[in-house]
């Protein structure tokens, strides 16, 4: 699929984040197990022997932590997300106002926003 024309007033257009898919995930697999790796390797350095069911373990640790990060940073998204999408409707309707106005006629109502 060809890639959209940008915008007629010059700005960049803002493609959506995506957590762990996309062209350009924010957070890899690929990361999560270089840390549970690396996790396991500093232990190990450290006199640490771990068996096979110890490393099931510290997986199954790193695997809940990384949920509940991934839950928590995509709930801090999702809501500087809502509050660029608020202050983008009151910059259109900034402008739709000073554009009435100027012709005479009278401002727009609000624009009403959901939660």
């Amino acid at each position: 699929m060809p890639d959209p024309e940008p915008p007629a007033d010059g700005t960049t257009p803002v493609s959506p984040s995506t957590m762990l898919t996309g062209r350009m995930p924010d957070i890899t697999a690929a990361q999560i197990v270089a840390v549970v790796g690396a996790v396991i390797t500093a232990a190990v350095a450290f006199g640490v022997n771990i068996t096979k069911e110890q490393q099931i373990a510290i997986l199954g640790l790193a695997g809940a932590v990384a949920a509940i990060l991934l839950g928590a940073d995509a709930h801090l998204r999702a809501r500087r997300g809502q509050s660029e999408a608020i202050k983008h409707l009151a910059d259109q309707h900034l402008q739709a106002t000073r554009e009435s106005l100027a012709a005479g006629h009278p401002p727009p109502d609000a624009p009403r926003v959901t939660q």
